[in-house]
C-alpha cells in the first residue's frame, strides 16, 4: 500500500510540474505574440512599388531622391568603367513596358523587398540591370550596371 501511495503523490507531482510549465509557455507565446503584433502596428506600411516604379520614371527630383549613393554598379563599354554619382547619374526615363521588346528582353522580377529589372538587347552587346530594395519601408534603387559592348 505504501508504493501506491507514493505513486499516487508522484503523478500528482508530476501533474502539477506539467501544468505549471504548460502556464508558463503559454504566457511566453501570448507575449511574443504581443510583441509581434506591437513591432506591427508601429511600422510604417510599405509603399506599393507600382505607384513607387511609375514616379519613379517620371519625375527627376524623385528619382534622385529615391538613390542611395554610392550606389553599387557602373556603366562599362570597351574603353570605360563609369561608376555612378549624383553628378553622372542619367535620368531613367523608360520602365519596362515601354521598352520594345522586339529588339529587347526586358522584365521586372519580384520579391517582398526586392525588385530586379533586367533589359537585355537581343542582337548586341548592351544589358541592364536596376536593383530596387525597401528602406524604411520606402522603394530606392541601390544597384546600377549598364554593359555597351
Amino acid at each position: 500500500m505504501r508504493i501506491i501511495t507514493n505513486n499516487k503523490k508522484a503523478l500528482i507531482i508530476l501533474v502539477l510540474c506539467i501544468s505549471a510549465f504548460s502556464c508558463n509557455s503559454n504566457k511566453n507565446i501570448d507575449n511574443a505574440t504581443n510583441k509581434d503584433n506591437i513591432s506591427k502596428t508601429n511600422s510604417k506600411p510599405m509603399e506599393d512599388f507600382n505607384e513607387f516604379y511609375e514616379r519613379f520614371h517620371n519625375d527627376e527630383i524623385f528619382q534622385l531622391d529615391r538613390i542611395k549613393f554610392p550606389v553599387s554598379g557602373s556603366y562599362n563599354d570597351f574603353d570605360t568603367v563609369k561608376y555612378w554619382t549624383k553628378e553622372n547619374w542619367g535620368f531613367i526615363r523608360f520602365t519596362v513596358d515601354e521598352i520594345d521588346t522586339t529588339e529587347y528582353n526586358a522584365f521586372l522580377i519580384k520579391k517582398d523587398s526586392i525588385v530586379i529589372e533586367e533589359v537585355n538587347c537581343k542582337g548586341c552587346g548592351y544589358s541592364a540591370k536596376l536593383i530596387f530594395e525597401i528602406i524604411d519601408s520606402k522603394w530606392y534603387i541601390t544597384h546600377k550596371e549598364i554593359n555597351n559592348f
